[in-house]
Order: C-alpha cells, then structure tokens, then sequence
C-alpha cells in the first residue's frame, strides 16, 4: 500500500471526485508515480534556472556551497554516467535548458577542474 502522505490524499480526493472506483485509486496512483517525479524534476530545473538568470552562478559571479549542492544533486547523475540516460538527460539537453547544461559545465570545470570523475 502506498504511503498515507498529503500527496496520496490530494491523488485519491481528484480521483473519486471524478468517478474513479476506489479500488483502482492505489493502482492509478503507482502508474502515474515516474510522471510525477519527472514534473518534480522539471519543477526543479525550472527554478534553478530562473535563480540562475544571466548570472555565471547561482548567487552571482563565483561559486558557492549552493552551486555545489546543485551540482551534487543534478550535475553528478548527469555527468557521471551519461550512459545511464533518462529524462535529466533529455531536460538538459533540450533547447529550454540550454544556459541551465552551460551552468552545470561551468560548475563542473570551476569546482572540480580535471578531478571529476570520468564518466563510466
């Protein structure tokens, strides 16, 4: 059974106010599970570029614990195993994150230099 947390409550309120039987509500629920992590991630990038705006790094000219945090959550699964592809991969190769993959190069290159790791 599916957690009992707020998002679990606001999918199985939408789907019984539009007829859904309840016994397919935890079924629906774990179908529509990835799609929602995907929206989360989007949501994400969306906003970090938006900090971002035409600034070199997230809190203005040079790096801070903050463009490592960033780095760390996104850049690493992304640079690390670029062989491992899903829809990070696709976000941030896609003309709307264009400055957003620059950044998560430029991060890269300033904090880590020639240390990261090679991709595997």
């Amino acid at each position: 059974m599916l957690k009992q947390s707020i998002a679990w409550k606001v999918v199985e309120k939408i789907a019984t106010d539009n007829g859904l039987p309840s016994f397919l509500v935890p079924i629906t629920s774990r179908l529509g599970g990835q799609y929602r992590e995907q929206l989360l991630q989007l949501e994400n990038l969306v906003q970090i570029q938006t900090i971002l705006d035409k600034k070199k790094f997230l809190m203005g000219e040079e790096p801070t614990a903050v463009d490592c945090t960033a780095l760390g959550q996104f850049g690493s699964a992304y640079f690390a195993v670029p062989s491992a592809r899903y829809c990070l991969h696709d976000l941030l190769e896609s003309s709307e994150f264009t400055p957003l993959k620059e950044y998560f190069d430029r991060a890269k290159t300033r904090i880590f230099g020639t240390e990261f790791c090679e991709p595997i």
